[in-house]
């Protein structure tokens, strides 16, 4: 495993969270070697108003956080929510 982030495009990252099955698979990310990388790193734009810090880190603690910069009492949620929607990601990248 390499010492190096993946910073995932933005567009990227709303559909693996929000896409449908279909958009996640069309872009799959396939040349991508996440072996390679300890952590993916990506913001999400939500409501076209604001915008998330998303981190998913594969080393031993296999976590996604969705960060509200401003602060928000749902974070927790919202992270738990982010790794439930982020399946595809989730099976390529959080690997043991």
């Amino acid at each position: 495993m390499g010492n190096t982030i993946y910073i995932m495009n933005y567009y990227t990252a709303h559909v693996m969270l929000f896409g449908e099955k279909e958009q996640v698979l069309r872009n799959s990310l396939r040349k991508v070697n996440f072996d390679n990388y300890q952590a993916i790193v990506s913001f999400v734009n939500i409501n076209n108003e604001h915008w998330k810090l998303l981190v998913i880190h594969n080393a031993v603690s296999n976590t996604v956080f969705l960060v509200d910069p401003a602060g928000c009492s749902t974070e927790d949620a919202d992270s738990q929510s982010a790794a439930e929607k982020s399946w595809y990601l989730l099976l390529k990248f959080l690997r043991t």
